[in-house]
């Protein structure tokens, strides 16, 4: 299980991320392709390459019956809230920022990477939430 201030990391430096992400959206191709390996790299950069300790787990018997979803419902299901949560998130995007720019925002990038960094906020919050309540599987 996560701690409470390392999720809290992990969904901010996400949030970072992705409102680098957008923002870079502004800049001249060459610029934006530039900032957006940045961006990986910083990315890359952070992320721990150690083993974590995993956490203790129990050994799981044939008598054990699977709690949940069984089988390969599992799977397909987050795969398709996966897909879901991407063309959701893409679909928002497209509409903020038609939206910003067509109410003249002097700079709708940088308004759109405020709003796109809370929403990765919120959902990566979330996500930590799920995964450590997330029984053995």
């Amino acid at each position: 299980m996560r701690t409470v201030p390392r999720a809290l990391a992990w969904a901010s430096a996400q949030a970072v991320y992705v409102g680098a992400w957008v923002a870079a959206g502004e800049l001249s191709t060459g610029k934006r392709r530039l900032a957006r390996v940045g961006i990986v790299a910083a990315a890359y950069g952070l992320v721990p390459t150690g083993p974590e300790t995993p956490e203790p787990r129990p050994a799981r018997t044939p008598a054990q019956p699977r709690t949940g979803l069984a089988g390969a419902a599992k799977p397909v299901a987050v795969a398709a809230s996966g897909v879901l949560l991407m063309v959701g998130r893409h679909r928002l995007r497209n509409r903020w920022l038609a939206g910003l720019a067509r109410s003249g925002h002097s700079r709708p990038h940088v308004a759109l990477a405020v709003r796109m960094g809370a929403l990765a906020l919120v959902i990566s919050l979330i996500d930590q939430a799920i995964r450590s309540t997330d029984g053995p599987s």
